[in-house]
């Protein structure tokens, strides 16, 4: 293996200093010895020296080329090199409900903007995994695909909303097909998180769990909301409030 090229050349730099000195420290040595030999007086005449500035530059000259030799035979290098990096972290498609109960705020400020919290606490806690967003209600919409960047995942987080599916309804089944045919041939043990407020409303969310496992997917569940609950409310353009949901019998 070549020693040319390794940064250990580098400490050649701290030998200037010391060389500077040795030169210093001849010069006065030199000057001494021929004032002792032919006197103080007669030392311009007999042994005359080269002005100061030719002296100061011959030293400069020979201390920058040690200096500019250390460096070239590090072999500095500068601009950008592609390397394939091999990581280790987990797949996860997080499966929101976004039906009009999640605006309920039995908990603060709301279901839904809580489960968004616990998805912005996720991303913050490494890189090394790859998210993904899928949005449904009575119907599935892929907000974001699997991926890094975090900055992506943010955005598409920061747009949830209940009004984002028209479909109106929770298909918990329907969101973790879509989710396990996203996942399909994902490395290791791939995570889809489902995070809702109540019972689905069609389908089979446990066939559909089955089939998951199959695959080798694991669901984790998150609920959201309180058991006593609170009216759904209905929400203007404004996101103010301007009445609450009913069902057949006319109760809020």
């Amino acid at each position: 293996m070549s020693v040319l090229g390794s940064p250990s050349w580098l400490f050649l730099v701290l030998a200037v200093p010391v060389l500077g000195a040795l030169f210093a420290w001849g010069n006065r040595r030199h000057r001494a010895a021929v004032d002792a030999l032919v006197g103080t007086k007669l030392a311009p005449r007999m042994a005359p020296r080269p002005p100061l500035w030719a002296r100061t530059t011959r030293v400069a000259l020979v201390l920058a080329f040690v200096a500019t030799s250390a460096v070239a035979l590090a072999r500095p290098r500068w601009g950008r090199e592609l390397k394939e990096l091999t990581t280790r972290g987990v797949d996860i498609m997080a499966l929101v409900d976004v039906s009009r109960s999640m605006d309920v705020k039995d908990v603060a400020p709301s279901r839904l903007a809580l489960a968004k919290a616990v998805l912005g606490a996720l991303a913050s806690r490494g890189t090394t995994d790859r998210l993904g967003l899928i949005a449904f209600a009575g119907s599935q919409h892929l907000m974001c695909p699997l991926t890094l960047d975090r900055s992506a995942y943010g955005m598409f987080l920061d747009l949830l909303d209940t009004g984002l599916v028209p479909l109106p309804g929770t298909d918990i089944a329907g969101a973790i097909r879509k989710g396990v045919g996203l996942l399909a041939g994902a490395p290791g043990k791939p995570v889809l998180l489902l995070i809702s407020d109540g019972e689905s409303l069609q389908g089979d969310p446990l066939a559909a769990a089955r089939e998951a496992a199959e695959k080798g997917i694991l669901i984790e569940a998150i609920g959201v909301g309180t058991p006593a609950g609170q009216p759904v409310p209905l929400l203007d353009t404004k996101s103010e409030v301007t009445g609450y949901q009913k069902d057949l019998e006319g109760r809020s």
